[in-house]
């Protein structure tokens, strides 16, 4: 399916530590607890109701990934703890999640219990995210309460008709997508993204670097930084807006995002990935990795209002959804031709998810009205476990307990932990604002950056703007100096006899405005080999408040080569899913 290929792609990368995805699910069972044996019945219930959770992964001879449903599995072991408090959960998280999970022989769900008096007291299940996404968890937690008659609706009669009904299987839609029913659809999508790839940064931060290596636990998720602003204020805000001018969560986040990474990559192009589910009516109860990434592409330009940018932001956030599936690998395939043709590699870090249960919070009773009621807005540091480095940016946001939550995730090389707190603290004032303030929409970019304290990055001389990007000159000099970039120079030179080696940097009279035209002169193969390729060393922001800043000097990591692969369904009726 197309919605999997991605994590068979990502899984199969020569990288240090090879793992797949992984996405939890906590259930808490109130009162004695459940015996384990009830528990581990309704999980294999569970299995069987939903072949995606019983679903291998293997690769044949030829490598080409395919789909292998099991009749027959045994029952996932436990893993237990026993004790009253949060740690053991975090515990038994940990013991799930730490060993790496190898699709094409591992189950893809886990499964762990904290017990007390020898009772199943908190339920743990860790799943592969190619057989599950996010919309998944609620159809997993809503019928395991079922099965263990934590829900009220266990006893309704109806409960038993919804149990018995056909579900969708991916495997079904997996089937569809290979019989070419759908090629119309993909080949739209990927003209989509063959125009915002078009005229995308190369790097929407080009100071990325990564980190494998450079600290002794790096694996264990020291690449990432993580804060957490949790907000009854917010929330109301958010009503406060949705009753008034009908402006969506998703719409507000965004716009607001958008600014925000503008402000500190220092970019007025924005290009972010953002994921819908793309649960049509007959997906809504089924189990399985169905949604898919959507480019977006956006222009906070620094004297833009934010009205503008808002109406931006929605019109092509909805043509983005349109245009939500593909084939992801060959998505992989058109985004190698145009790096080709521009000369250099593209790196879409930035991702922002805005919850759908945002909707329904915003229309239900519990969110607090009288001053009393309303808590003040914390920020907590929180850990993030990922292992691999695909993100820069990454912003998530959904309702829970009365509160909204901004979940905001940066990778360590991009963004600073109090940079992160802010960016939070910035996007918050922002939209409490956005509620009581409709003058607020004829204020500019420039204006929001500067009155809501959002951080700004500077970039210092010898860097200059060209083709949508920040590229460092001062290290493609430094670059060229070396005996590989003398002889590719000396390469290029008999190819093209037109580019002035007098004027290449290492002149001493070459300086960022000419190193700018020479840049563009240069022939494409030199470009590929260092504009691009090293073009990770960049800076942040400069649009609003340019200030001098050294550049680091590091070199940044190549980008893997992506495999040209297809994928297929085999046995019996059913399949698992992407994340």
């Amino acid at each position: 399916m197309w919605s999997q290929e991605m994590y068979w792609y990502q899984y199969h990368l020569p990288l240090p530590v090879v793992d797949s995805a992984k996405i939890p699910l906590t259930i808490r069972i109130p009162g004695p607890g459940a015996s384990e044996k009830s528990v581990v019945d309704a999980v294999r219930n569970l299995m069987f109701r939903h072949e995606a959770l019983r679903t291998l992964y293997p690769t044949d001879c030829s490598g080409v990934p395919f789909q292998l449903v099991l009749d027959r599995f045994e029952d996932p072991l436990p893993v237990r703890r026993e004790g009253d408090g949060p740690e053991e959960v975090e515990a038994v998280f940990h013991a799930l999640f730490d060993p790496p999970m190898d699709q094409s022989a591992d189950l893809p769900l886990r499964l762990g219990f904290r017990m007390e008096n020898q009772r199943v007291k908190t339920l743990v299940l860790l799943l592969n995210h190619i057989s599950a996404d996010g919309a998944s968890l609620s159809v997993l937690r809503a019928e395991l309460e079922r099965d263990l008659g934590l829900s009220s609706r266990s006893a309704d009669p109806r409960v038993a008709a919804e149990r018995r009904q056909v579900k969708v299987q991916p495997s079904s839609l997996a089937r569809q997508q290979e019989s070419g029913m759908l090629d119309a659809r993909n080949d739209r999508a990927l003209r989509h993204c063959e125009d915002v790839l078009a005229s995308a940064p190369a790097a929407q931060f080009p100071r990325f670097r990564s980190t494998a290596g450079a600290y002794p636990h790096a694996e264990a998720g020291n690449r990432y930084q993580r804060s957490s602003l949790r907000s009854s204020r917010l929330l109301l805000a958010l009503r406060k807006t949705d009753r008034k001018s009908g402006s969506s969560v998703s719409s507000m986040l965004s716009t607001i995002f958008s600014v925000a990474v503008a402000a500190l990559s220092g970019n007025p192009r924005v290009v972010f990935r953002t994921n819908f589910s793309n649960r049509f009516q007959e997906l809504e109860n089924s189990v399985g990795c169905f949604f898919q990434e959507a480019l977006v592409s956006v222009n906070p330009l620094p004297d833009v209002t934010i009205g503008e940018l808002m109406t931006e932001t929605e019109h092509r956030t909805l043509v983005g959804a349109r245009h939500a599936q593909y084939s992801y690998l060959r998505f992989r395939d058109l985004k190698a031709r145009v790096e080709v043709q521009r000369g250099h590699p593209i790196r879409l870090g930035t991702i922002i998810n805005c919850s759908s249960r945002f909707r329904e919070a915003l229309q239900g009773p519990g969110i607090p009205t009288h001053p009393a009621e309303v808590r003040p807005s914390s920020i907590k540091r929180l850990e993030c476990l990922w292992r691999d480095e695909y993100t820069d940016l990454c912003l998530r946001s959904y309702p829970k307990d009365g509160e909204a939550i901004l979940d905001l995730i940066g990778h360590r090389t991009v963004i600073g932990q109090d940079q992160i707190d802010r960016m939070l603290t910035g996007m918050e004032r922002f939209l409490m604002a956005w509620a009581d303030e409709p003058d607020l929409a004829n204020t500019t970019v420039t204006e929001v950056v500067e009155r809501f304290g959002l951080p700004v990055s500077h970039y210092g001389e010898g860097w200059v703007h060209i083709d949508h990007s920040w590229v460092n000159t001062s290290e493609l000099e430094r670059l060229i100096r070396t005996v590989e970039g003398s002889k590719l120079l000396r390469s290029a030179s008999r190819n093209a006899p037109h580019v002035n080696m007098s004027s290449l940097p290492g002149s001493s009279a070459s300086r960022a405005g000419r190193r700018k035209c020479e840049l563009a002169s240069w022939p494409r193969c030199v470009r590929k080999r260092t504009s691009s390729a090293r073009m990770s060393s960049i800076g942040a922001t400069g649009c609003w408040n340019p200030a001098p800043r050294c550049p680091p000097t590091s070199r940044p990591a190549q980008p893997p080569r992506p495999p040209s692969t297809a994928t297929r369904t085999v046995g019996p009726p059913g399949r698992a899913t992407g994340r």
